[in-house]
């Protein structure tokens, strides 16, 4: 048994999808004939839409995939560093204005100045991070990935089901799935006040195929299901960061929602889920 889907893709209407009895699809060879590059960005999925209940496909592998993001003791332990950092600066300042007179304490002002510089632009861009990914685990928390259980080969097509549970009521702008190259390095920085040196990981992607669905809404506790199938490249992508130090290349399949309304800050939501192909 597999669910069948009717979706009005000119407009926002929503058809129940209902179970009926298919076979599965034969896989396509090595020699199938995918879309060009250009059009990759503008493939569909083969079907989606919303599901009082869905039938997991015995032929693939379902995963259960949080949203990427800071965690939220991360975040407050930065923000309670920055406070410190705040505070190493504030008091000696109060000190010397009541009293008169320099002290020791006095001391803790430059670095506690450009402690608060360097936390500055990483707090923020973490609560940046925070705030996109909360209206998404708010409503959906997890989203379930089903993919192949065979590995995929080079030339032939990816398929997958995507599947997630409406906790709360949820307006999707779009909803994106795509087959995404990594490559990831050791870098070696420094504080840009402090002068510190330390090392960081570095990572540059691309998309290599994506389907997209727009104007998704999910009702609180209904299911929505999109399935499709993505195209696997017939070569290994073109690697610009090889020979750094523990260069690194991998592949995920990663689903993207954004939520937000014309004229109003969209959030968008990026749930990896990392994969393994023949020629990583």
């Amino acid at each position: 048994m597999q669910i069948g889907s009717c979706t009005d893709r000119s407009g926002d209407a929503m058809v129940d999808l209902h179970s009926t009895s298919s076979t599965p699809a034969q896989q396509p060879t090595a020699r199938t004939e995918l879309p060009s590059a250009t059009d990759r960005g503008t493939d569909a999925p083969r079907e989606w839409g919303l599901v009082g209940r869905y039938l997991p496909d015995p032929s693939l592998r379902y995963t259960k995939v949080a949203f990427a993001g800071p965690t939220f003791p991360r975040v407050v332990a930065m923000t309670l560093a920055s406070f410190v950092a705040v505070a190493m600066v504030v008091v000696p300042l109060v000190q010397l204005a009541a009293t008169r007179a320099p002290s020791w304490w006095t001391l803790a002002v430059v670095p506690g100045v450009a402690l608060c510089l360097e936390l500055w632009r990483p707090l923020r861009a973490r609560w940046h991070e925070l705030r996109h990914k909360l209206p998404f685990w708010w409503a959906i928390r997890t989203v379930d990935i089903g993919l192949e259980r065979a590995v995929p080969q080079p030339g032939t097509l990816l398929r997958y089901e995507i599947h997630l549970t409406a906790r709360r009521p949820i307006e999707l702008q779009s909803l994106q799935v795509r087959l995404v190259f990594w490559e990831g390095w050791l870098a070696r920085t420094r504080l840009r006040w402090l002068r510190i040196p330390y090392r960081t990981t570095e990572k540059i992607g691309h998309d290599l195929s994506r389907h997209q669905v727009h104007s998704l809404r999910v009702p609180k506790g209904e299911h929505a299901v999109v399935r499709g199938a993505l195209p696997v490249p017939l070569g290994r992508p073109s690697e610009h960061h090889r020979g750094k130090t523990k260069h690194l290349s991998y592949l995920n399949v990663t689903v993207t929602l954004s939520t937000g309304r014309a004229g109003l800050e969209t959030h968008r939501g990026n749930c990896p889920h990392l994969i393994t192909f023949p020629w990583i």
